[in-house]
């Protein structure tokens, strides 16, 4: 269950996700990408130095709670807006599938938290430039910051 009261802050104190844990065994369902072997690992490494980030930028970074989407970061600034972020491990075989996924995703993080912040802005961030520009024009057309490692700055303006 989602709260969508204003009265309920967003999130929680950021917990760092263990980089070196080993997925569980396949159980059969859709198989998520983030959650298989190497992306697992690249996916929480890649969340935890941007959460690092956003922390020696001013920023509190923010893990979902209770009330939350299960978003994989968030963070707030000092007048209450909040940022949130989901984090996307790519290769060349799960390119577009995790594009797709990531910026669905966010998209409905950003609406369910909007009533809970003065502004909620989202950020689809990846482990590398994608290989076709049309996703970073897809997401600048529906206010989506897309960014990788080394675009930093991006995601940080005021």
């Amino acid at each position: 269950m989602v709260i969508s009261t204003p009265d309920v802050e967003i999130g929680q104190s950021y917990v760092a996700p263990d980089e070196n844990i080993s997925p569980a065994p396949a159980t059969p369902s859709a198989p998520d990408p983030d959650l298989a072997g190497r992306n697992l690992s690249t996916h929480r490494r890649l969340q935890n130095l941007l959460a690092e980030e956003a922390q020696k930028r001013g920023f509190t970074a923010l893990s979902p709670s209770f009330t939350d989407p299960d978003f994989d970061l968030a963070w707030r600034d000092a007048e209450g807006r909040v940022t949130v972020c989901e984090v996307k491990s790519l290769t060349t075989a799960n390119e577009a599938r995790q594009l797709r996924a990531g910026l669905g995703q966010v998209l409905d993080y950003q609406d369910q938290l909007h009533d809970r912040a003065p502004e909620v802005s989202a950020v689809l961030w990846v482990e590398r430039e994608p290989s076709e520009r049309r996703w970073i024009d897809l997401c600048h057309r529906v206010g989506v910051a897309l960014a990788w490692p080394g675009q930093e700055e991006s995601v940080f303006q005021d």
